[in-house]
Parts: C-alpha cells; structure tokens; sequence
C-alpha cells in the first residue's frame, strides 16, 4: 500500500494520536498536532507521522487485515494493530 500518497491530503491538518495499550495498562489520552507530513520508512515497515519539521511517531505496518484506513462520517483514522505488542495505533485524521 502506497500510505504516503494515501495520507498526502491530510497533510497541514490537525490530527489526534492514540497509542492504546491493550494489556491493560493504564490508557493514555489522544493527543492533537497538526500533520506536517507522512514519510514511509527506507525498510518500509513503519510510517513515520511527522507532528513538527523533526519529531515524528513512528507506526509500524502489517498486512491489509491490521494496517488500514477507516472512515466515518465524522473523521477518518489510520489504524495500525500490533497484536504482539498489545497495542493499537490510531492516528485520527481531520475530514478533508
């Protein structure tokens, strides 16, 4: 999946990220930034979201059944599962 041409529009958007921990450690609280841009790792198993020209959050990829884009009528999110590591990346993406 080419994620960076799929993210490019929402670049200069404000978006909220969500690491949740499904072990059952104690949550923390989505975060908002505004996306500065969205680059695909040089071994392309992670998206870096870049929230300044600098600090990004790196997200690691799987197949299509655990990395995907979802979408509702509200906002979309790009959601990455690593089920070994027990947790789930969110980025919600502000509407275009």
């Amino acid at each position: 999946m080419d994620w960076e041409q799929k993210l490019l529009p929402y670049e200069g958007r404000l978006i909220s990220i969500w690491i949740e921990d499904q072990s059952g450690e104690e949550q923390t609280k989505p975060k908002s930034y505004t996306l500065n841009k969205v680059e695909k790792s040089k071994d392309e198993e992670t998206l870096k979201f870049y929230i300044s020209p600098t600090q990004f959050l790196y997200v690691p990829l799987f197949g299509e059944d655990q990395t995907k884009l979802e979408y509702t009528d509200i906002e979309d999110s790009f959601v990455s599962h690593d089920i070994e590591n027990k947790l789930v990346y969110r980025v919600y993406l502000a509407k275009v």
